[in-house]
């Protein structure tokens, strides 16, 4: 198993990137997932420190800070496009970091969940993964949808329910869209699957072959592995291994108590699994 990390927890997001890389490093991590917001980390200046880490610790892959702001889903077009444009400069960031990967998912504000026709966002969020594939396509970077849960108020809260939406988005059929392509696929959520599929494990074992990225975070967003009711993490990552997955598990938690400590403590108990 390879291990990376997100940044994008507020106790690390914004601290200068050199110091941050020179820390995960330490902490023994394989990779670390750049995030896609230029107005902290502009790429240009980036680049650079990141190339002078790239042997020990590669990019695994270009996070996509989604949130209601960039709602992919949104009715109103201009909003849209501007959520749309948000994604386009993630894939390129990918392209011109060599790391040809991000993602794409589905957020919004509560009212407009629930003021707002099931089908009226759904065409909204057809549109969006259209423009986005096409994009990725012509950059050369793989693409992948990324299930929520509830509380995200999103509409793709599974695996499966990703894989109908994107394959529809492409014209394809479930089948083709699993099997016969890999262009796209899905970074699946430890943490969110735990709470919205009706079977973790099966669900692993169900999308294994288009599962190109892994996010893992305990019970209570944290990373306290430890916890007896984080035990599905234990489950999880074996049954990753079971399906052969060679990609990242990454860690994701906005917690207030992450720390690089944390993190190193973490990565140490994760690896005994």
């Amino acid at each position: 198993m390879r291990f990376s990390t997100t940044i994008t927890n507020p106790n690390i997001i914004g601290n200068p990137l050199d110091g941050i890389l020179d820390k995960i490093e330490a902490a023994g991590f394989d990779a670390v997932d750049f995030p896609g917001e230029p107005d902290i980390y502009p790429l240009d200046t980036s680049k650079e420190v990141l190339a002078s880490h790239s042997n020990k610790l590669p990019v695994a892959e270009v996070t996509a800070c989604i949130n209601p702001t960039r709602c992919l889903m949104n009715p109103d077009e201009k909003a849209r496009h501007k959520a749309v444009d948000y994604v386009k400069y993630c894939i390129n960031a990918a392209s011109e970091l060599g790391v040809k990967l991000t993602h794409a998912c589905f957020i919004t504000t509560s009212e407009l969940l629930q003021q707002t026709p099931p089908a009226i966002l759904e065409r909204a969020a057809l549109d969006s993964l259209k423009t986005l594939a096409r994009h990725a396509k012509d950059a050369g970077v793989r693409l992948m949808l990324e299930p929520l849960f509830s509380s995200d108020n999103t509409i793709v809260k599974t695996a499966s329910k990703a894989v109908a939406l994107f394959s529809k988005a492409l014209g394809m059929d479930v089948e083709t869209f699993m099997h016969g392509q890999r262009d796209f696929g899905l970074l699946l959520d430890i943490f969110h699957m735990h709470n919205e599929e009706a079977d973790l494990l099966r669900a692993i074992q169900d999308h294994a072959a288009i599962t190109m990225h892994v996010h893992v975070a305990d019970h209570a967003r944290s990373l306290d592995f430890t916890r007896v009711d984080s035990s599905f993490v234990r489950s999880a990552v074996a049954a990753l291994r079971d399906t052969g997955y060679a990609g990242y598990i990454s860690f994701e938690s906005f917690h207030p108590s992450v720390s690089f400590d944390v993190l190193g403590s973490a990565l140490r108990t994760i690896k005994q699994y």
